[in-house]
């Protein structure tokens, strides 16, 4: 379970949202925890994603050629945080970047829970699907770090393809949108 508090406001010149969130999450599993991946979903929307990679096998050109600043992206400008202690977000399907793992400080045993600080910046691509920008007209879905769901079989958290669905953790939000 996860209770997410994100306050993000939008800055139209530049087509991003800028935000922060402060995550409480609970291990329900049976298992004790080393390790957190986080789902940023932009990122399937810029050169070098799974996503750009399967349209490139596929035939496709949509996001693989796109340049700065028609590209999507989702980015930490800040060290994350777990209780506290910095961590360093690892890339395991690099170059892809839709998938990002934090190593625990320390063991999250079966019941317990961890606070989880993130700050970033999000910027949909200007081709639309599943997300998009275009003049004043946005659409942000899957805009923030998502925790990955930990269930009976690990960690689920697959880079985010064209024919990927979405799996997510059961969670509270609570989500401030600044527009000016």
């Amino acid at each position: 379970h996860v209770d997410y508090r994100i306050v993000a406001r939008l800055d139209e010149s530049a087509g991003t949202v800028r935000a922060s969130a402060t995550l409480i999450y609970t291990n329900n599993s049976p298992d004790t925890l080393r390790e957190l991946f986080f789902h940023q979903y932009l990122n399937a929307f810029r050169p070098a994603s799974a996503w750009s990679a399967v349209d490139d096998r596929e035939g496709r050109a949509r996001f693989q050629h796109l340049q700065d600043p028609d590209y999507g992206y989702e980015r930490f400008t800040a060290p994350p945080t777990v209780n506290g202690t910095a961590v360093t977000p690892e890339y395991p399907g690099a170059p892809d970047s839709t998938v990002a793992r934090f190593a625990l400080p320390h063991p999250l045993a079966p019941g317990d829970s961890c606070v989880i600080a993130l700050t970033w910046d999000a910027r949909p691509s200007t081709v639309l699907r599943r997300q998009g920008r275009r003049g004043r007209s946005y659409d942000f879905a899957q805009w923030y770090p998502k925790i990955a769901v930990y269930d009976r079989h690990g960690w689920e958290a697959p880079p985010f393809t064209p024919a990927g669905e979405l799996y997510g953790e059961f969670g509270t939000y609570d989500v401030t949108l600044i527009l000016r």
